[in-house]
């Protein structure tokens, strides 16, 4: 699943490979907290190399002062070329890049000021999600799929080697229990091929993507650090215009705070809802559905 909505136009947010912050490519919203959270990083980082090169260094020149401070210099320099290295990384040059282009852009705002309104494309989002006719077309998100394209090499291989040990064994089987340690790998590769899947493929909530009324509700702050499996906090309107929060579990990139995203929730009880990031399953969006930046896939 994508991030979500940013709060201030409506567009895609995205991160930058190596860079834990949010920004928007279109407003250049939170570029400059980006930028200032990248630097920090940087310097905590160059401290810790200088600090573990001279760590390394103090026994040598407790012993010789010489030579230990000839080695940490050439361990400082070393470092230092470690530094600029990194300093001058793909991540680094993107970031610049794309602050640069937006700090161009007629009035443009790298803060992290948001609109206290969902944004008119956020809006018109929403109302074409919920012009997609029921039940809706869904597939298992990217990650899951790839899950069990992994486990299932893994069952091949097992399976494999048991078949082959099996018919083609390095000595005689003479016995039931030479032939245990093949059987079992074989036994355990269908259990993984054919019963494991099942436990990805399980979603409980999945009649509320297939046919619930959506939202595009906004994230809130939760205290913690991000992660797959971490809680998220959201709140949204219900068709009766009752204030819904309600929290969930992030199955995909770190949901942004104030943000938003589909949330999908029974009409009778608005209080059973799952946001789109927390779901095992996405949306097969029509050909004729067409958002720039959409959070959710297509087909």
């Amino acid at each position: 699943m994508e991030t979500g909505l940013c709060p201030r136009c409506g567009s895609r947010v995205y991160f930058i490979r190596g860079i834990p912050w949010p920004y928007c490519n279109e407003c250049g919203w939170n570029l400059d907290q980006l930028y200032k959270g990248r630097h920090k990083n940087n310097r905590t980082f160059t401290r810790l190399v200088c600090g573990v090169a001279t760590l390394i260094c103090v026994p040598v020149i407790i012993h010789n002062p010489i030579e230990g401070l000839l080695f940490l210099g050439g361990a400082l320099s070393l470092s230092i070329v470690l530094i600029f290295f990194i300093g001058q990384s793909k991540p680094n040059h993107r970031l610049l890049a794309a602050r640069q282009a937006a700090a161009n852009t007629e009035g443009a705002d790298l803060s992290s000021a948001a609109l206290d309104t969902m944004p008119e494309r956020v809006a018109a989002y929403g109302k074409a999600l919920r012009s997609i006719p029921l039940p809706r077309k869904v597939r298992l998100i990217g990650t899951v799929r790839a899950a069990i394209l992994a486990l299932r090499a893994i069952a091949a291989a097992l399976a494999f080697v048991g078949v082959r040990d099996l018919l083609f064994p390095r000595q005689r089987i003479v016995a039931l229990s030479d032939a245990v340690f093949p059987l079992l790998l074989l036994l355990l590769g269908v259990v993984v091929w054919y019963v494991v899947p099942i436990a990805l493929r399980k979603e409980p909530r999945l009649d509320l993507l297939v046919s619930g009324e959506i939202v595009m509700a906004r994230m809130e702050p939760v205290s913690g650090r991000w992660w797959r499996g971490a809680p998220l906090s959201f709140e949204f309107q219900d068709a009766d215009g009752r204030l819904i929060r309600s929290r969930g579990v992030n199955r995909g990139h770190p949901p942004v705070v104030s943000a938003y995203i589909p949330v999908f929730y029974d009409a009778q009880n608005p209080e059973n809802c799952a946001p789109a990031c927390a779901l095992n399953y996405e949306l097969v969006l029509p050909q004729n559905l067409s958002f720039p930046g959409s959070p959710l896939s297509r087909n």
